[in-house]
């Protein structure tokens, strides 16, 4: 303590000469407003956005999808005499050439797995590369190999490599004949799991009472001078942020190392967004030396026409791509017939030098720059490929099912129990020995939250990714 004094001592503050007197008397002016320098760091919404909450009653969940009505037929090698004579066509069987169906046992019938693969039938009409067309008259399913003869006298069968794809484009029947062998179309079984994601925060029951001079919200909004608030939003908003990753870049586990350790034996892990896009969807590389150019969009429109794409789009890239197609589509203006950047008379002359929309080939695309891919902490992290990637994501519903009914081309699915109301969607709850909460004897609060979700997409041939290379 300070001795007492009657006589004035000159001090820094020079009218106040107590040291205590300095420190506790003069109100340090500290703003109340906490200021977020790097933004509310929340990257969570795009997955919900482009989907929709679905419940199960299962941790495991699957759907059917349909397959191409036509096959076409590759080959492994050819025999035959040349000109109008007939050509042997030996199948290709290595996979996934022309596999058509594993026949596994059916219940109650006992029998042994065997594959089929895609042969034409006696009588049909198949089409070459050179537009040659044929008739089959022999086919032998157990080599299998097929004989064809060319339609037109003056054209010989050509060469056929193991690339080419041979067409079936019809057959043609002689009077009186029976009908041809029986053709039936299979189906794609669509099969991921759920997962459960956890965290917690936890504040002890002395801190939940000691006041801040700055101000700050709780994850319901409610504002109040007590650290533990914020504690409280981070961790919630680093749990979401973690949501969506994982619905966005899960894979399933197939180690089968984890299964043998303690602890580990039911963890499951969903396959997220951009597996499903790799392992079942479409990609189309662009050249890291010349960047995005027009023929790379070319290239996926014209992947997006052969696989039944979407005519409508999105793109969410990252910044490295975003940016680079709105440079490749600026450069296109510059030459045309239009003025870009033209300020349609407004006063305010601001000069919008990004494309958030542009149609080619009858596609409508609608790019977004997607904050994740660029979040320097995560997916933006130096060495990571996702400032350089997008993904193309179908707008529009599909069919599903006998019934028709309509569903997103993705959605988000959650465990709910029915008929008993009990959603793992998202649970949050307290426990602790203070504030209010009394259900330990320990002297804190803990915060906990836990989601029990999944991704599952719809016709991955209609989504695209772009990737440098």
């Amino acid at each position: 303590m300070p001795t007492p004094s009657v006589v004035q001592a000159p001090t820094t503050y020079n009218y106040v000469s107590s040291l205590d007197l300095v420190q506790n008397l003069h109100k340090p002016e500290i703003d109340s407003e906490f200021v977020r320098r790097y933004g509310d760091q929340n990257i969570t919404g795009f997955m919900e956005m482009q989907g929709y909450m679905n419940p199960v009653s299962a941790i495991e969940y699957s759907h059917y999808e349909d397959d191409w009505l036509h096959e076409t037929v590759k080959v492994a090698s050819q025999s035959g005499a040349g000109g109008s004579g007939e050509v042997t066509f030996v199948i290709n069987t290595t996979p996934p050439s022309n596999v058509f169906t594993t026949n596994a046992p059916n219940s109650p019938y006992i029998s042994t797995a065997t594959e089929s693969f895609v042969t034409p039938r006696v009588q049909d009409i198949v089409m070459f590369s050179d537009r040659t067309l044929g008739l089959v008259t022999a086919v032998d399913p157990a080599t299998p190999n097929f004989v064809v003869y060319p339609l037109d006298a003056g054209t010989a069968i050509p060469t056929t490599s193991t690339a080419d794809e041979i067409v079936i484009i019809g057959n043609a029947h002689a009077e009186q004949s029976g009908q041809p062998n029986s053709r039936n179309g299979r189906v794609n079984l669509y099969t991921n799991n759920l997962m459960i994601k956890k965290s917690t925060n936890t504040v002890s029951g002395t801190e939940a009472g000691v006041q801040t001079w700055i101000e700050v919200p709780d994850k319901n909004g409610r504002m109040g001078y007590l650290w533990y608030f914020e504690s409280g939003y981070q961790e919630y908003r680093r749990f979401m942020n973690e949501c969506e990753m994982t619905m966005l870049l899960g894979e399933k586990i197939t180690n089968t190392g984890l299964a043998n350790l303690a602890g580990q034996e039911t963890v499951t892990v969903t396959e997220g967004l951009l597996p499903f896009i790799e392992n079942n969807g479409n990609t189309v590389g662009y050249s890291s030396i010349t960047g995005f150019t027009l023929a790379d969009l070319d290239n996926a429109v014209k992947t997006l026409d052969r696989e039944k794409g979407a005519k409508e789009n999105t793109i969410w890239a990252g910044i490295n791509l975003s940016l680079g197609m709105d440079d490749t589509f600026m450069n296109l203006m510059q030459d045309g017939a239009i003025s870009y950047g033209a300020f349609s008379g407004s006063q305010e002359k601001a000069i919008d030098l990004q494309f958030s929309s542009f149609k080619r080939g009858n596609y409508q695309f609608h790019k977004k720059t997607y904050d994740l891919f660029n979040d320097q902490k995560t997916l933006g992290a130096v060495g990571q490929e996702f400032p350089d990637i997008a993904m193309v994501i179908p707008v529009g519903n599909v069919a599903e099912g006998k019934t028709k009914m309509m569903v997103p081309s993705l959605r988000m699915n959650y465990l709910e129990g029915k008929g008993n109301g009990y959603s793992r969607d998202m649970e949050e709850w307290l426990t602790g020995g203070a504030n209010g909460v009394y259900n330990t004897a320990t002297d804190e609060i803990n915060m906990h939250y836990r989601a029990h979700r999944g991704f599952e997409g719809f016709a991955g041939n209609r989504f695209l990714k772009f990737a440098k290379q």
